[in-house]
């Protein structure tokens, strides 16, 4: 087959579109932060109630906390309705393939994981409920260095 400047140009802009396809979460991008990384979906009822909370997170923890969201929805319209309804005050990645799930071996939704300030993680909670609030305020304090 001959290479031509068309086909070229074809050959690269298929392949930015599946690169683009892929999500990436680059821990290092938040070194010297504790980074809080949570996996969850629009159909998702506890998920619902996470969102506020970790709006909270990010008023809260100012600098010292990245909280970062991970969208397993195949559909982006869906997460985009749901971003509607309740907005998100931290990062969001669209990862409608699963390979950040996979990667983080994610069980089911909500799921989040606390990485200390150096990456190393410090906690994997499956689920959201009433409780879990505190307990991951406490972890996050732990963390920090802060007492209760």
């Amino acid at each position: 087959m001959k290479l031509t400047l068309p086909r070229i140009l074809a050959f690269l802009l298929f392949s930015v579109s599946i690169c683009s396809q892929a999500a990436e979460l680059d821990l290092a991008r938040y070194k010297g932060k504790l980074v809080y990384v949570d996996f969850w979906a629009s159909w998702c009822g506890p998920c619902r109630a996470s969102f506020p909370f970790m709006n909270d997170l990010v008023k809260e923890y100012g600098n010292e906390l990245a909280v970062v969201s991970v969208n397993l929805d195949e559909e982006r319209q869906d997460a985009d309705d749901f971003l509607k309804e309740i907005p998100a005050d931290f990062s969001v990645i669209y990862d409608p393939e699963g390979g950040l799930a996979k990667q983080y071996g994610v069980r089911g939704m909500p799921n989040s994981f606390l990485f200390d300030r150096s990456g190393k993680l410090v906690s994997r909670h499956d689920g959201f409920t009433v409780k879990d609030p505190q307990h991951i305020r406490e972890l996050i304090d732990n963390t920090l260095g802060k007492s209760q």
